[in-house]
Formats: C-alpha cells, sequence, structure tokens
C-alpha cells in the first residue's frame, strides 16, 4: 500500500492533537477525526477537509493507521476496546500519549494476536511544537510496525527513534533504527545500531 493510499485517523483533538491533526491534514491532504469534547478544533480541521466520524469504531472501520493522543491509560483501553469490532488484520494502532507499560504489553499482546499492529509512541515537545510540526516520536514497537510507521510519523513529527524503555523491556536484542526528517523531509536520515 502506497503512503498515499494509507488513510490516517486522529482520535484525540487535545492541545497536543490539535496540532498534529492540523500537519497530517496539511502534509496529506486527508484525516479521519472523531472529537470528543473538544468542537472547536474539530469544526477547524472539518472546515480544513477533514472527514468527521461518530464514533471510535466508525473512524477505525475507514482507517489503515490510527493515532491516539489520549490522557491516560484507561482511556487509551476503552477506546480501543470500543474500536475492537473494526479492527482488522493489517490495520495499525499508534498511542502517543504515555501508557503504562503493563497496559501497553496487554494491549500489544491482544492486538498482535488479531493481526493488528501496535505502537507505542510518548512525542517529545508540547502543543506549540505539535503545531509547528517538530515533534520528536520515541516509538516502541516491533521491527515490522516500526518500518511500516516512520514514513506517516513524519507528517507530525522530525525525529522517529525506539525507545529505551521498549526495548529495554521487550525487544532486547532489536535492531534500532532512528529516522530524522529535519534536513530534509523527503530524505531521512537513518543510522542503526544493537541494544
Amino acid at each position: 500500500m502506497s503512503e498515499q493510499a494509507v488513510r490516517i485517523g486522529l482520535i484525540g483533538l487535545g492541545a497536543m492533537g490539535a496540532g498534529m491533526g492540523a500537519n497530517i491534514l496539511e502534509k496529506t491532504g486527508a484525516l479521519h477525526i472523531c472529537a470528543n469534547r473538544t468542537r472547536t478544533v474539530a469544526d477547524k480541521l472539518i472546515h480544513a477537509g477533514a472527514v468527521e466520524h461518530q464514533s471510535p469504531r466508525d473512524l477505525a472501520k475507514s482507517c489503515d493507521v490510527i493515532v491516539l493522543c489520549l490522557p491516560n491509560s484507561d482511556i487509551v483501553e476503552t477506546t480501543i476496546e470500543t474500536m475492537r469490532p473494526a479492527l482488522t488484520p493489517g490495520k495499525i494502532i499508534i498511542d502517543t500519549g504515555t501508557s503504562s507499560l503493563t497496559s501497553l504489553e496487554a494491549i500489544d499482546a491482544d492486538l498482535t494476536a488479531m493481526g493488528v499492529g501496535f505502537a507505542e509512541s510518548p512525542l517529545t515537545g508540547g502543543a506549540a511544537q505539535a503545531e509547528a510540526g517538530t515533534l520528536g516520536a520515541l516509538v516502541g514497537a516491533s521491527s515490522e510496525v516500526f518500518e511500516r510507521i516512520t514514513p506517516h510519523c513524519r507528517f507530525f513529527a522530525v525525529r522517529c527513534s525506539v525507545s529505551a524503555r521498549w526495548a529495554r523491556a521487550l525487544a532486547p536484542n532489536l535492531s534500532i533504527t532512528t529516522w530524522s526528517w529535519e534536513s530534509s523531509p523527503l530524505s531521512p536520515r537513518r543510522s542503526t545500531w544493537r541494544t
């Protein structure tokens, strides 16, 4: 599937999600959203061309990559459970929050059994960096999922690397790759090393 054909959804339109959504939409020309309490941000993105869905499940039906920008593990787990009937093999969920490791391990095992990819990706930076598109993404994922999501992370981040926490806890022999788009968005720098 080409990058252009990948349908990206975003759930969580708070201070961080607002800027991330605007950048994804600007750089790809398309975005699927599901608003919770932030109607002003949703309306702005819809006016710019985003497609709104009434529930996480409806959004998941229409998207290949689903980005979560939610405040805690409980909400992440509830949202993923709501999406479950629409999570078919090959889809990927990226959690950009700071969920607990116990929760992340359980989610990863559950989704992997369903054939759905999962990545933990807490972000470096704040609302200003989200708006500017200059966040850093600290990704925790299998090598396969990491390689699949890095082209899409560049729509809201300028650096993408494997998080040390995930590497130590779940993948001690993982080959770690860092992508950076700071010098050239079309030709990222890449470096690889072993944990």
